[in-house]
């Protein structure tokens, strides 16, 4: 079954068009990037996969069903959506923060034992439980992600959805990062990630949709997907590709194409 299904969306903003015609099936329990440059759409295309906004023309489907027959609740129990920042003034404590996800499973005035035992075993997970009293706002950018991300676990949703997960972040909360999502991955959760930097995805990730300007150009398996043409012609710059000892990717980008 695919968790996720697009069939010929397009969405047109403002008059004008930032989605044409993109379709693509992801299967459940895989692990895939959306990877493209600034303006392609990826932002679009989350806030069409959440609802935020409605597309113009084509179906999407999550689990099967078409998300215009989905509550915001019912979307929230199928998609968990980690963003790239999320700030408040507020004194939450990061315990608060998390306990936000559950709203989606209990429409109680009330906090149940499972509401708060599903927070503290995604803080274990996320291996932030001594962070859990913290105002979150006190947090650095690592510590606030690494929150987000808990805040996603404890919701408990079949897909996660996330927003340029590594930004922002140094090299060892971006490894930390994307090592927790390969562990949810690899516990049958589905993850999908809008990424920028192709180096650290490749590294974790084996399937890739790659967009630009509203279009889907390549989609598939990191062996099928890229190449130095198409790279190059995704970014307008030259790029050679190198392996690793893994046989894993390196893109070394070159000057500028004129």
């Amino acid at each position: 079954m695919n968790c996720v299904e697009l069939s010929n969306v397009c969405c047109r903003v403002d008059g004008k068009d930032i989605l044409n015609d993109i379709s693509f099936a992801i299967p459940s329990g895989s692990m895939w990037a959306i990877i493209g440059p600034n303006g392609a759409g990826k932002s679009t295309l989350i806030k069409i996969l959440t609802s935020i906004i409605k597309p113009t023309s084509g179906e999407v489907k999550i689990n099967g069903v078409n998300i215009n027959n989905l509550s915001r609740l019912d979307i929230a129990k199928n998609i968990a959506v980690v963003p790239d920042n999320f700030n408040t003034n507020f004194d939450f404590t990061v315990f608060d923060i998390v306990l936000m996800s559950r709203y989606s499973h209990n429409r109680k005035s009330y906090i149940t034992n499972a509401d708060n035992a599903a927070v503290l075993e995604a803080l274990d997970k996320a291996k932030i439980s001594h962070l859990k009293n913290n105002l979150y706002k006190t947090l650095s950018s690592g510590e606030k992600q690494t929150v987000l991300l808990a805040r996603a676990i404890a919701q408990d949703s079949d897909v996660i959805l996330l927003d340029e997960p590594t930004s922002n972040l140094d090299v060892k909360n971006q490894m930390e990062i994307m090592h927790m999502l390969k562990t949810l991955n690899e516990e049958k959760k589905s993850v999908i990630a809008v990424m920028h930097d192709i180096n650290l995805a490749v590294r974790f990730i084996n399937n890739f949709i790659i967009i630009k300007q509203g279009k889907i150009i390549n989609s598939g398996n990191i062996k099928t997907v890229f190449n130095e043409d198409i790279l190059t012609d995704l970014y307008d710059i030259n790029v050679d590709i190198y392996k690793d000892v893994n046989s894993r990717f390196l893109f070394m980008q070159a000057e500028k194409i004129k």
